[in-house]
């Protein structure tokens, strides 16, 4: 059976540890006050703030075997065989670039201005990169584009696959929290 990889960024689990304690100390609040009259409201709000957080920051994800690459944003899901991918881009995020389209994925963006200011030349030792005279941002080791990258760009020059199947689907899931966090905002407006 084919071992499948998943690439999520560092932020997922800050995120995910976030919303949890902010939910447990607003129901601990409501718990330890009493107040239950409150509590349809807080969950409410809470619900919206969780879906928005699971949406934004752990449901985007790079998942690849030997066989191909699948990029899951929030509300599109990308799909292609090794062959069909000519390379990747990295300069606003990791795209794929499959002909003249690209897809972006979002569990890998390129890194801001600030993060670029403190790159040194010694970063770039004993990397491919060392030597050149000028090194694209988004492929920077240590940042998530770059990590993504260098990683998947090794698959898929390793890969020995022919086939070149392409797929964009949406991603029913992040259709279905949107719907989600649109009745919440009413149930809490409303109720």
């Amino acid at each position: 059976m084919e071992v499948v990889k998943t690439i999520r960024p560092r932020i997922t689990l800050i995120a995910a540890i976030g919303a949890s304690v902010v939910s447990a100390v607003a129901i601990g609040s409501v718990v330890a006050s009493h107040n239950f009259a409150q509590i349809t409201g807080v969950l409410c709000t809470l619900g919206i703030i969780d879906l928005i957080v699971w949406l934004l920051f752990v449901e985007p994800k790079i998942k690849y075997d030997t066989q191909g690459l699948v990029i899951v944003n929030p509300l599109r899901i990308f799909q292609a065989d090794w062959a069909a991918i000519e390379k990747f881009d990295t300069r606003y995020g990791l795209a794929a670039v499959v002909g003249d389209k690209k897809f972006t994925a979002w569990s890998a963006p390129a890194p801001g201005r600030r993060e670029v200011a403190k790159v040194n030349a010694r970063d770039f030792r004993g990397t491919p990169m060392q030597g050149e005279a000028f090194v694209e941002p988004g492929r920077i080791h240590y940042v998530e584009s770059g990590k993504a990258f260098w990683l998947l760009d090794a698959v898929r020059q390793e890969s020995t696959g022919q086939t070149r199947n392409v797929k964009t689907s949406p991603n029913w899931r992040g259709l279905a929290s949107l719907v989600a966090i649109a009745l919440l905002t009413y149930l809490n407006l409303h109720v």
